[in-house]
């Protein structure tokens, strides 16, 4: 056999159990998994004693802002982001300027990610009244459809009856509904002052009624369902009583609602604004459950970064929602492991298998096995360190963990073979992901 990169004396994560081997890598696959006296010699060996081997992280759910918003974050910078964090594979959404309603939109993305990215993305169209416009873009490769049914940018916003036009487009293509499932309604006569106000003016009974209203537009048709950013007690209450009469549905959360609660938000103020909101520490209580219950299946950055003169306005409606961390989202996932809240092998079925089933990705993509691309992340379980929007690579850093001290650590990422992100610096060049269609796309 012979080998173009061997991955040396790490612990491999093979089957939901921790094992002492080495990887064997040709043509960008993952050749053989084996004791390390049985793996042949390779042109580049890589020492990796002391380091757990995961397979790549798949964040289904990022915000890189380009085109439209690059100064916020663009393909480079987000991607350089996800490569230090342990990420391999991103799954941008379409909500840029103008948001991605059309195939000839769709190609100028392409275009912008196909020169700049790091690491290895797929792209989803946005849904709109411009449904024959999906067909195209389903040829040319998306992953999904994302519907919004709360948006600052009227082109997006979907109420009930267009998200069942929609998803009865989405179901004959044989594709994926992705929604943001919120009736805001008239969200900005509500009289927040506050970052905290706005959390309980947009409170949970928003999402419980958006989350109702997605299951019915699905009702009757076969199509798969993904419910992006839950965050309360009542949508895990629909989403269980959705699977268990048989729909195709799959839902999401994120760090920020296992990680935070409306405490946080009292004193981290516009740093932590985001859509839905942080809820209080009952609704994280609950979204942990479902974790271990395995009826959240996917967890996801909803990384949506925005510069400092965006965020720091006195107008709490004004500010922009979205939280920055794509890079730290591992790193504070592999804390929680080493502070017992969840599984090594369910961390990586949440944040790499589920994801990559659901994109259609799999098994190319979210498993280390024979014949996957090779892509690993190297990880410290051990070491200790600070978070710091100084240290990431971020075009727009600043983070809600801001010098929270977390035990675990991205040492290398290598993506289909290739070292892409080593000891937090960037080794790819840009241009270098490429872009993943779902299988037979």
């Amino acid at each position: 056999m012979r080998l173009d990169l061997a991955i040396r004396g790490c612990r491999v994560l093979v089957g939901g159990e921790l094992i002492e081997a080495s990887i064997g890598v040709a043509e960008g696959r993952v050749a053989a998994i084996a004791k390390d006296p049985h793996l042949p010699k390779a042109e580049v060996e890589l020492n990796a004693h002391g380091l757990i081997a995961l397979p790549g992280m798949v964040d289904m759910h990022v915000h890189l802002r380009d085109p439209g918003y690059e100064w916020k974050e663009d393909f480079h910078t987000g991607t350089m982001a996800a490569a230090c964090g342990g990420v391999t594979v991103v799954a941008d959404m379409p909500n840029n300027r103008p948001p991605i309603t059309t195939t000839a939109r769709l190609r100028r993305k392409v275009e912008e990610a196909s020169a700049k990215a790091v690491v290895d993305y797929a792209l989803y169209a946005a849904a709109s009244r411009r449904l024959r416009e999906l067909d195209g873009m389903f040829r040319e490769g998306v992953v999904g459809v994302k519907a919004y049914m709360a948006s600052r940018d009227p082109e997006l916003v979907v109420d009930e009856g267009l998200l069942s036009r929609v998803a009865r487009r989405v179901a004959r293509a044989g594709s994926l509904l992705l929604v943001h499932a919120e009736e805001v309604g008239g969200l900005s006569s509500m009289g927040a002052r506050s970052v905290l106000d706005y959390c309980r003016a947009r409170g949970p009974a928003l999402e419980y009624r958006g989350v109702k209203a997605a299951l019915r537009a699905i009702a009757g048709l076969d199509v798969r369902l993904h419910l992006c950013h839950l965050s309360t007690i009542g949508s895990l209450r629909e989403l269980r009583r959705a699977k268990q009469s048989g729909l195709k549905v799959t839902a999401e959360t994120c760090p920020h609602y296992l990680l935070l609660t409306l405490r946080d938000v009292a004193r981290l103020k516009a740093l932590a604004k985001v859509d839905p909101p942080i809820r209080g520490w009952r609704h994280r209580a609950e979204l942990w459950r479902a974790i271990g219950e395995g009826l959240i299946d996917a967890l996801a950055s909803d990384h949506a970064p925005h510069a400092p003169h965006e965020r720091w306005v006195d107008d709490p409606l004004e500010a922009p929602s979205g939280i920055a961390s794509l890079e730290v989202a591992l790193p504070l996932m592999l804390d929680c492991v080493n502070r017992g809240l969840l599984s090594l092998r369910r961390l990586v079925e949440l944040y790499s298998e589920a994801p990559s089933r659901i994109l259609g990705l799999y098994p190319r993509k979210g498993a280390l096995v024979e014949g996957a691309d090779a892509d690993v992340v190297l990880v410290s379980m051990s070491e200790e360190w600070r978070i710091t929007s100084r240290s990431l690579h971020s075009k727009s850093p600043e983070t809600p963990y801001e010098g929270r001290v977390v035990r675990g650590r991205v040492r290398a990422t290598l993506v289909r073979g290739t070292v892409v992100a080593e000891g937090g610096e960037v080794k790819a060049p840009p241009g270098y992901g490429l872009m993943l269609r779902p299988r037979g796309g």
